[in-house]
């Protein structure tokens, strides 16, 4: 495991008992001056998460917000350690937080 790699779950642990759902510019934020060498990495810290169950794939995707992603659109995940406490974020008010869209449909934008 490489030290990013490392710095990326330990960051993944905190935000998912934080958040419902999260993406990759949330891990990203997160880590802060502490970034990938190649953006393969971002893919395999969500992989890894994956398998040890921290977290699943939404099937809804956002465009990203930082300026290096150029708009290109990102996973969202949910948390499987964060609980759902009254007043959490739906998925379709995250995404329209992240769109700025009028609705959608779990991650379809209309």
């Amino acid at each position: 495991m490489t030290p990013f790699h490392a710095a990326a779950m330990r960051a993944l642990d905190v935000l998912c008992k934080e958040r419902r759902y999260l993406t990759s510019d949330d891990l990203l934020d997160a880590l802060g001056d502490t970034q990938p060498d190649d953006r393969n990495q971002i893919g395999r810290v969500w992989q890894s998460a994956k398998q040890r169950r921290l977290v699943r794939p939404t099937g809804s995707v956002v465009p990203s917000r930082r300026a290096a992603a150029r708009g290109r659109m990102i996973q969202v995940w949910q948390s499987n350690t964060r609980r759902d406490f009254e007043g959490d974020q739906s998925l379709d008010d995250f995404i329209r937080e992240r769109t700025g869209a009028e609705e959608t449909t779990q991650g379809s934008l209309l």
